[in-house]
Protein backbone atom coordinates (compact mmCIF):
# COMPACT_ATOMS: atom_id res chain seq x y z
CA UNK A 1 0.00 0.00 0.00
CA UNK A 2 3.03 2.38 1.16
CA UNK A 3 4.88 1.86 -2.51
CA UNK A 4 1.19 2.36 -4.48
CA UNK A 5 1.32 5.75 -3.24
CA UNK A 6 -1.09 5.48 -0.27
CA UNK A 7 -0.68 7.44 3.19
CA UNK A 8 -2.55 5.13 5.33
CA UNK A 9 -4.47 1.58 5.68
CA UNK A 10 -7.11 0.11 7.92
CA UNK A 11 -6.88 -3.34 9.05
CA UNK A 12 -9.23 -5.94 10.22
CA UNK A 13 -8.99 -5.91 14.11
CA UNK A 14 -10.79 -3.65 16.50
CA UNK A 15 -8.77 -1.36 18.67
CA UNK A 16 -8.05 2.01 20.06
CA UNK A 17 -6.11 4.78 18.46
CA UNK A 18 -3.77 7.25 20.32
CA UNK A 19 -1.61 9.36 19.59
CA UNK A 20 1.35 7.06 20.92
CA UNK A 21 0.39 4.35 18.61
CA UNK A 22 -0.97 5.67 15.26
CA UNK A 23 2.49 6.19 13.00
CA UNK A 24 3.34 2.51 14.19
CA UNK A 25 -0.33 1.39 13.05
CA UNK A 26 -0.70 3.75 9.71
CA UNK A 27 -1.13 0.62 7.43
CA UNK A 28 -2.93 -1.52 9.58
CA UNK A 29 -5.29 0.86 11.43
CA UNK A 30 -7.84 -0.50 13.50
CA UNK A 31 -12.22 -0.49 12.15
CA UNK A 32 -14.44 0.61 14.66
CA UNK A 33 -16.40 -2.69 15.07
CA UNK A 34 -19.69 -1.66 13.14
CA UNK A 35 -22.77 -4.71 14.53
CA UNK A 36 -26.76 -4.37 15.28
CA UNK A 37 -27.15 -1.38 16.62
CA UNK A 38 -23.34 0.15 16.73
CA UNK A 39 -23.74 2.03 13.50
CA UNK A 40 -25.67 4.31 14.74
CA UNK A 41 -24.88 4.96 18.15
CA UNK A 42 -21.48 5.81 16.17
CA UNK A 43 -22.97 8.63 14.11
CA UNK A 44 -25.36 9.79 16.64
CA UNK A 45 -21.80 10.23 19.34
CA UNK A 46 -20.20 12.48 16.24
CA UNK A 47 -23.12 14.38 14.66
CA UNK A 48 -25.31 14.00 17.87
CA UNK A 49 -28.91 12.43 17.66
CA UNK A 50 -32.16 12.78 19.53
CA UNK A 51 -34.00 9.64 21.52
CA UNK A 52 -35.53 7.32 19.60
CA UNK A 53 -38.22 6.33 21.63
CA UNK A 54 -39.98 9.03 21.37
CA UNK A 55 -38.86 10.37 24.59
CA UNK A 56 -36.55 13.48 25.08
CA UNK A 57 -32.85 13.26 26.34
CA UNK A 58 -34.35 14.40 29.64
CA UNK A 59 -37.13 11.73 29.91
CA UNK A 60 -34.71 8.92 29.42
CA UNK A 61 -32.13 10.10 32.27
CA UNK A 62 -35.00 10.74 34.25
CA UNK A 63 -36.21 6.79 33.68
CA UNK A 64 -32.50 6.27 33.88
CA UNK A 65 -32.34 7.56 37.05
CA UNK A 66 -35.14 5.70 38.83
CA UNK A 67 -32.95 2.46 37.93
CA UNK A 68 -29.73 3.62 39.01
CA UNK A 69 -27.55 2.20 42.16
CA UNK A 70 -24.12 2.38 43.17
CA UNK A 71 -21.64 4.88 44.41
CA UNK A 72 -21.56 6.81 41.14
CA UNK A 73 -24.92 7.78 40.26
CA UNK A 74 -24.38 10.07 37.58
CA UNK A 75 -22.28 7.16 35.44
CA UNK A 76 -25.19 5.32 36.20
CA UNK A 77 -27.78 7.64 34.84
CA UNK A 78 -25.81 8.04 31.67
CA UNK A 79 -25.17 4.25 31.15
CA UNK A 80 -28.75 3.85 31.56
CA UNK A 81 -30.15 7.09 29.38
CA UNK A 82 -27.84 5.25 26.42
CA UNK A 83 -29.13 1.66 26.85
CA UNK A 84 -32.97 2.81 26.73
CA UNK A 85 -32.45 5.07 23.80
CA UNK A 86 -31.28 1.94 22.17
CA UNK A 87 -34.90 0.55 22.06
CA UNK A 88 -33.05 -3.45 22.95
CA UNK A 89 -36.66 -5.40 23.44
CA UNK A 90 -34.70 -6.70 26.70
CA UNK A 91 -36.15 -4.47 30.00
CA UNK A 92 -33.69 -3.33 31.63
CA UNK A 93 -34.28 -2.87 35.21
CA UNK A 94 -30.62 -1.92 36.87
CA UNK A 95 -27.79 0.05 36.39
CA UNK A 96 -25.38 -0.19 39.26
CA UNK A 97 -21.76 1.22 39.25
CA UNK A 98 -19.33 0.75 41.73
CA UNK A 99 -16.29 2.83 42.18
CA UNK A 100 -13.64 1.81 43.23
CA UNK A 101 -10.14 4.07 43.35
CA UNK A 102 -9.80 5.08 39.96
CA UNK A 103 -12.16 2.21 38.32
CA UNK A 104 -14.99 1.87 37.76
CA UNK A 105 -17.73 -1.59 37.85
CA UNK A 106 -21.13 -1.59 35.95
CA UNK A 107 -23.51 -4.13 36.83
CA UNK A 108 -27.14 -4.38 34.36
CA UNK A 109 -29.73 -6.27 35.36
CA UNK A 110 -32.41 -7.07 32.59
CA UNK A 111 -35.56 -8.75 32.49
CA UNK A 112 -35.88 -12.52 31.25
CA UNK A 113 -39.40 -12.14 30.74
CA UNK A 114 -41.81 -9.57 29.55
CA UNK A 115 -39.26 -8.83 26.50
CA UNK A 116 -40.65 -6.51 23.71
CA UNK A 117 -40.40 -8.74 20.81
CA UNK A 118 -39.21 -12.15 20.28
CA UNK A 119 -35.55 -13.03 21.05
CA UNK A 120 -33.32 -16.35 21.02
CA UNK A 121 -30.36 -16.94 22.74
CA UNK A 122 -28.17 -15.74 20.07
CA UNK A 123 -29.98 -12.16 19.60
CA UNK A 124 -30.38 -12.13 23.20
CA UNK A 125 -26.13 -12.52 23.18
CA UNK A 126 -25.38 -10.12 20.97
CA UNK A 127 -27.66 -7.49 22.16
CA UNK A 128 -25.98 -7.88 25.37
CA UNK A 129 -23.01 -7.13 23.68
CA UNK A 130 -24.24 -4.61 22.69
CA UNK A 131 -24.88 -3.00 25.45
CA UNK A 132 -21.53 -3.67 26.60
CA UNK A 133 -20.22 -2.01 24.00
CA UNK A 134 -22.40 0.97 25.00
CA UNK A 135 -21.39 1.07 28.49
CA UNK A 136 -17.78 1.29 28.16
CA UNK A 137 -18.05 3.80 25.22
CA UNK A 138 -19.29 5.74 28.68
CA UNK A 139 -16.26 6.47 30.12
CA UNK A 140 -12.99 5.26 29.64
CA UNK A 141 -12.19 4.39 33.75
CA UNK A 142 -14.74 1.17 33.39
CA UNK A 143 -12.61 -1.65 33.96
CA UNK A 144 -15.47 -4.24 33.76
CA UNK A 145 -18.97 -4.70 32.82
CA UNK A 146 -21.09 -7.84 34.07
CA UNK A 147 -24.60 -8.37 32.64
CA UNK A 148 -27.21 -10.74 34.05
CA UNK A 149 -31.02 -11.50 33.56
CA UNK A 150 -33.61 -12.77 36.22
CA UNK A 151 -36.99 -13.71 35.96
CA UNK A 152 -39.50 -14.16 39.02
CA UNK A 153 -39.87 -16.78 41.25
CA UNK A 154 -43.37 -17.63 42.85
CA UNK A 155 -43.57 -17.15 46.36
CA UNK A 156 -46.22 -17.91 49.22
CA UNK A 157 -48.21 -15.04 50.38
CA UNK A 158 -46.85 -15.09 54.12
CA UNK A 159 -43.39 -15.32 52.75
CA UNK A 160 -40.56 -12.87 53.97
CA UNK A 161 -38.88 -11.06 50.88
CA UNK A 162 -36.78 -9.11 52.75
CA UNK A 163 -34.45 -9.85 55.86
CA UNK A 164 -32.09 -12.21 57.17
CA UNK A 165 -35.23 -15.45 56.39
CA UNK A 166 -35.70 -13.54 52.70
CA UNK A 167 -36.68 -16.63 50.70
CA UNK A 168 -35.76 -15.93 46.81
CA UNK A 169 -37.58 -14.07 44.69
CA UNK A 170 -35.96 -14.27 41.39
CA UNK A 171 -33.58 -16.63 39.84
CA UNK A 172 -30.60 -15.88 37.44
CA UNK A 173 -31.12 -17.11 33.93
CA UNK A 174 -28.18 -15.29 32.21
CA UNK A 175 -25.02 -13.93 33.39
CA UNK A 176 -21.66 -12.47 31.13
CA UNK A 177 -18.56 -10.30 32.47
CA UNK A 178 -16.79 -8.57 30.33
CA UNK A 179 -13.44 -6.67 31.06
CA UNK A 180 -12.08 -3.92 29.21
CA UNK A 181 -9.02 -5.58 27.65
CA UNK A 182 -11.21 -8.38 26.36
CA UNK A 183 -13.69 -5.61 24.51
CA UNK A 184 -10.39 -4.10 23.05
CA UNK A 185 -8.74 -7.18 22.16
CA UNK A 186 -11.45 -9.69 20.51
CA UNK A 187 -12.11 -9.33 16.78
CA UNK A 188 -16.05 -10.13 17.26
CA UNK A 189 -18.75 -9.71 19.71
CA UNK A 190 -19.27 -13.21 20.44
CA UNK A 191 -15.45 -13.71 20.95
CA UNK A 192 -15.83 -11.02 23.47
CA UNK A 193 -18.59 -12.32 25.45
CA UNK A 194 -16.43 -15.45 26.03
CA UNK A 195 -18.25 -17.37 28.71
CA UNK A 196 -21.85 -17.53 29.16
CA UNK A 197 -24.33 -18.87 31.44
CA UNK A 198 -27.66 -19.66 30.69
CA UNK A 199 -29.84 -21.83 32.66
CA UNK A 200 -31.46 -24.97 31.09
CA UNK A 201 -34.50 -24.12 28.90
CA UNK A 202 -33.97 -20.27 28.86
CA UNK A 203 -34.62 -19.36 25.47
CA UNK A 204 -33.48 -22.48 24.22
CA UNK A 205 -36.57 -24.26 23.18
CA UNK A 206 -38.83 -20.95 22.42
CA UNK A 207 -39.02 -17.53 21.56
CA UNK A 208 -40.31 -15.28 24.34
CA UNK A 209 -42.04 -12.01 23.95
Amino acid sequence: MRGAGFHNAVGTGPGVLSPQTVRATLFSLPRYRVERDTGDALLAHIVGGSARRGLSADELRAIARERSEGNDPRLAERIGAALLDATYPEPLLKVRVLRVGDAAFVGLMLSGVKLHEPVDRGRFAMDVAGMIDRAFAARPDIAEVDVWAVTPLAVAPNAAVSGDYAVPTARTVFSVAVTRAQARETASRAQMLGTIYWAPGFLEDDRRG
